[in-house]
C-alpha cells in the first residue's frame, strides 16, 4: 500500500494491486469541509499528477469518502465518487 500526504483537506492513498483488484485502487479521504471543494481539490490533484482528463478520472478505480467525524450525513462507508463521474453524490 503507498500512502500519500495528507493536505490538510484531503489524503489519497493508493492500494498496490493484489488478486482481488488487480488494477489497485485509489481512496480518497476528505478531511475537511466543505466537502464538495474538498472533493475536487483531491480530484484535480490526482487529474495533475496523473496527467488525466475529467473522463479518466472516472475511470479510475476510487473510492472517495469522507473522514470519520467530518461529516455525520456522508458516513465513511459511503462511496461519494469524483463530480460529475456517474454515481456521484451532490456536495456542499
Amino acid at each position: 500500500m503507498s500512502t500519500g500526504t495528507p493536505t490538510g483537506t484531503y489524503l489519497i492513498t493508493f492500494l498496490e494491486p493484489d488478486q482481488d483488484n488487480p488494477q489497485g485502487e485509489f481512496l480518497v479521504t476528505l478531511l475537511a469541509e466543505p466537502l464538495g471543494e474538498t472533493r475536487s481539490a483531491a480530484a484535480a490533484a490526482l487529474k495533475d499528477q496523473f496527467l488525466i482528463n475529467d473522463e479518466e478520472l472516472c475511470k479510475l478505480d476510487a473510492n472517495v469518502a469522507a473522514g470519520p467525524g467530518v461529516n455525520d450525513m456522508y458516513p465513511p462507508d459511503l462511496d461519494l465518487e469524483f463530480s460529475g463521474c456517474p454515481g456521484a453524490l451532490e456536495l456542499p
